[in-house]
């Protein structure tokens, strides 16, 4: 199943800031505990929805 519109998503991911070996932690969402939201309800900013949308 594709992400697309009202769609219930669950996902794990790390969001890292810095470059190259300069690399920080900043969220995490694990297996255990995914993020979890509907898919084009404005629950997530526009961009990352865009980054992820099709997935």
């Amino acid at each position: 199943m594709r992400i697309s519109d009202n769609k219930y998503i669950t996902l794990s991911y790390d969001l890292n800031v810095g470059e190259g070996d300069n690399l920080e932690l900043m969220e995490q969402a694990t297996e255990e505990q995914p993020m979890e939201f509907i898919f084009g309800t404005n629950m997530m900013l526009d961009a990352f929805e865009r980054e992820i949308e099709g997935l």
